[in-house]
């Protein structure tokens, strides 16, 4: 499945760097999966492989959830410097969720299609053409499996 989703992504036009470094952590967390899978490494070490791999990309990219919106209805609830930390412990939570479901047959593909389905129209939406090409390629590839 992500030697399917690097030629298209890699194929493709406008991925840009933040893309390029995706694909790169990506690869890393690909590889732990393969040497847990194998080897079944205990949970300190993958816990410290997803938190090394989500400070990686956030600092590559620098892609951080600065607000949340107006959640209560007053105002945007503004981060400030608990910006990094709170995205770098929304990624470690979303690996983990991801590989919670994956003992369940389909579930977590079925999560995946439609998280990325939506990523998608996201970013159609909003004039990011790399983003589609991977969330596309991606959602490519989770189908077909």
């Amino acid at each position: 499945m992500f030697t399917g989703l690097l030629v298209a992504a890699i194929g493709g036009t406008g991925l840009g760097r933040g893309g390029l470094d995706l694909l790169l952590v990506s690869s890393f967390m690909v590889v732990l999966g393969a040497l847990d899978d194998r080897f079944n490494l205990p949970p300190k070490v993958r816990l410290f492989a997803h938190l090394s791999a989500a400070v990686a990309l956030v600092y590559s990219t620098g892609y951080v959830v600065r607000d949340l919106g107006d959640l209560v209805g007053l105002r945007e609830l503004e981060l400030g410097p608990l910006s990094l930390p709170f995205t770098v412990v929304s990624i470690v939570a979303l690996i983990n969720a991801f590989n919670m479901l994956d003992g369940l047959d389909g579930l977590a593909g079925s999560s995946g299609l439609v998280a990325l389905a939506g990523i998608m129209v996201v970013s159609s939406l909003g004039g990011l053409p790399g983003t589609v090409l991977v969330a596309g390629s991606m959602l490519g590839s989770v189908a077909a499996f």
